[in-house]
């Protein structure tokens, strides 16, 4: 399935209400699969790309879904901006997305139990624009993990991180190559006391049970 030159707005849960279990559910492209093997591709080119404003998720796939998602435009992501989960054995690309975001719940790039995939995100560039002074960050730049340790081949290249608790954040993830990416937290000492309060400390890249 191709999907390009589209743009969404404002797909996300009413305000006051809470999060749906099934978070994706408002979601600007959700796909799913619980058959043979499929493959979103979204967008393509910087022509091609989609554009995704004030929606909960940007962009997920779940349940053996491959993915390519290039050149996308995700602004004021509420909870996720491109998000993949329960995909074994697939290939996912995330390759020069641009994503953006405010909300302190949110995660730039979101990957969770992708036994036996190849997953390859590079050249994105996540939370560039947050506004000065700093009065929000994201939880992560990007994600990937697996409940038990995995096999896996994950590669995290030359991405701009800016202002996320976390950058780059990797747990059960065996044979990770994570280099060349550069992360940014443009914080004044009176900021990170109020962000980080009662959360964890702030880390560039944090890697656990991973090699």
């Amino acid at each position: 399935c191709n999907v390009y030159r589209s743009s969404f707005y404002l797909m996300k849960h009413a305000a006051g209400q809470p999060e749906p279990n099934d978070g994706d559910l408002y979601c600007g492209i959700r796909a799913l699969n619980f058959h043979a093997t499929n493959k979103l591709l979204a967008g393509a080119t910087p022509q091609d790309r989609n554009a995704f404003v004030g929606c909960d998720f940007g962009i997920s796939v779940r349940n053996t879904m491959s993915l390519e998602a290039r050149y996308n435009y995700v602004r004021d992501a509420r909870l996720r901006g491109i998000s993949g989960e329960e995909n074994p054995s697939v290939t996912i690309d995330i390759i020069n997305n641009e994503i953006n975001s405010y909300n302190p719940n949110a995660w730039g790039i979101f990957m969770k139990n992708y036994a036996g995939s190849v997953v390859t995100i590079n050249n994105n560039r996540i939370n560039l624009t947050a506004p000065s002074p700093n009065t929000s960050r994201l939880a992560a730049g990007i994600y990937v993990s697996n409940v038990t340790a995995a096999s896996v081949t994950t590669t995290v290249n030359s991405n701009l991180i800016n202002n996320s608790l976390y950058g780059i954040w990797a747990i059960n993830v065996p044979n990770t190559d994570i280099k060349s990416n550069t992360i940014s937290m443009n914080y004044t000492d009176a900021e990170i006391i109020s962000l980080a309060t009662g959360y964890v400390p702030i880390r560039g890249i944090a890697v656990e049970n991973s090699s």
